[in-house]
């Protein structure tokens, strides 16, 4: 072989050359391979079909905030603790005339029913704090404790606003623009309060 080359004139460079054998699968995408790749793809069976794993989906991020305090579960939670320790502390009390004795309002059936509606449209479970799938079917105990922090909101927002008319020298004289400008004040306190807590219902 050597001497036909010489006869023929022809001159081979001594450097070695790499090659890489062909592989079918190195043609199943347009970029350019680096020989590592193609050398990796040689040793698959030209009739082995690859397969490619999707990426594994990014694990969802743990919403640490606390429940929105105004949620009824919570209400009614602290609603029995307060109402097991009171009757305790007066045994002559029959539970039925709980709200009687302590001097709560006891709400009518039918004005619980007209507020059912005011309440979330869900159930959340405390332990799991999760949302349960089905109907809330709040009891006419549970509407009622929230109808008492209900109440007692309405109480804090007069006293508050009262102090802020004494303040700012009488009506008129508020910074907060009459009505218009509480319940825009009301407004971006429940937005920031949507930001700060989980379940909020607005």
């Amino acid at each position: 072989m050597r001497n036909a080359r010489a006869e023929l004139g022809i001159t081979l460079d001594s450097t070695p050359l790499t090659t890489v054998p062909i592989s079918p699968v190195l043609h199943a995408n347009s970029g350019v391979t680096s020989i590592a790749e193609a050398a990796l793809a040689h040793d698959i069976d030209a009739g082995s079909t690859i397969e490619v794993q999707p990426p594994s989906p990014a694990a969802p991020t743990l919403d640490t905030r606390p429940i929105w305090p105004g949620r009824p579960e919570l209400l009614y939670k602290q609603y029995l603790a307060e109402k097991e320790a009171w009757l305790l502390a007066h045994p002559d009390v029959r539970p039925a005339k709980y709200r009687t004795a302590r001097g709560l309002e006891v709400y009518s059936v039918r004005w619980c029913n007209e507020n059912r509606r005011n309440l979330p449209r869900e159930r959340i479970n405390l332990e799991t704090e999760t949302e349960l799938d089905e109907a809330p079917n709040w009891t006419h105990e549970e509407i009622s404790a929230w109808l008492d922090n209900d109440a007692l909101k309405d109480q804090e927002i007069e006293k508050e606003v009262e102090a802020k008319l004494i303040s700012a020298g009488g009506f008129g004289q508020s910074k907060e623009r009459g009505v218009r400008g509480l319940q825009n004040r009301i407004r971006r306190d429940q937005e920031a309060q949507r930001e700060q807590y989980r379940f909020y219902p607005y």
